[in-house]
Parts: structure tokens; C-alpha cells; sequence
């Protein structure tokens, strides 16, 4: 019992760091014009605040970093965007799906490093 128990939080300690990864998805653009791009933003008015910890609640500011503040006159946009794979299922339930919009999906789940989404809409678009 205590090894099953010890093998499952090794598992969910090694696979949070990657869906961590996968849900970043927005994009800060500076007034140089660098990018930190795959990033969460938890605020975005008089300081936007890149926040580590992948959270998009504006009150979790505990432990974040001075680095990770931005000040809103040294920031030119902030482009909010859902995870790659909440954009993969909201296109993959559109209406009216043909097989050039399949395949730009399955084009778009690669990319994102989505790739049993990528196969399944290859599959998918040679069935139809």
C-alpha cells in the first residue's frame, strides 16, 4: 500500500510541471520590443505581473518575484490567451468542421506540442 501510495505521487509530481507547461499560453510584449511569450499574466493594470506559479487569480501574489513585475508604462501589449489545449477542443467542437479546418487543427495540436490531438485530427480529416 505505502509503495502504490508513493508511486502515485511521484507520477503526479513528475506530470505537474508538464501541464504547467501546456496551460501557459499568454504573451507580454515590452516597449523594447521582447517578447515572454507562454507565460501566465494574474494582473494586468498598473503592474502586469507574470505570475510563476501558472495562476490567473490576481490576489496570489505570494512569493512572487520583483523580476516577475512588470510596470504598466514599460509594457506595450498583453495578449491573454486560453491553454493550447483548451483552443484545440474549442476548434475541434466548432460546427461545420471540413477537412482543410482538420487539418490546420491537427497542424496547430503539433505545433503546441499537443500530438495525440495532432494524430487524432489527422485521422480524422482522412476519414472524411
Amino acid at each position: 500500500m505505502a509503495h502504490a501510495l508513493a508511486r502515485s505521487i511521484l507520477l503526479v509530481a513528475c506530470t505537474l510541471p508538464a501541464l504547467a507547461a501546456r496551460s501557459a499560453a499568454d504573451t507580454v510584449i515590452l516597449e523594447g520590443g521582447k517578447k515572454l511569450e507562454g507565460v501566465v499574466v494574474s494582473r494586468n493594470d498598473d503592474v502586469v505581473v507574470v505570475n510563476p506559479w501558472n495562476s490567473r487569480d490576481p490576489d496570489m501574489t505570494w512569493e512572487i518575484p520583483d523580476k516577475n513585475r512588470y510596470p504598466r508604462d514599460k509594457v506595450k501589449d498583453v495578449i491573454i490567451e486560453d491553454a493550447p489545449l483548451v483552443e484545440a477542443r474549442r476548434r475541434a467542437a466548432e460546427p461545420g468542421m471540413d477537412i482543410a479546418k482538420r487539418r490546420d487543427l491537427a497542424d496547430y495540436c503539433a505545433k503546441h506540442d499537443l500530438p495525440d490531438d495532432a494524430k487524432l485530427h489527422l485521422r480524422l480529416a482522412k476519414a472524411m
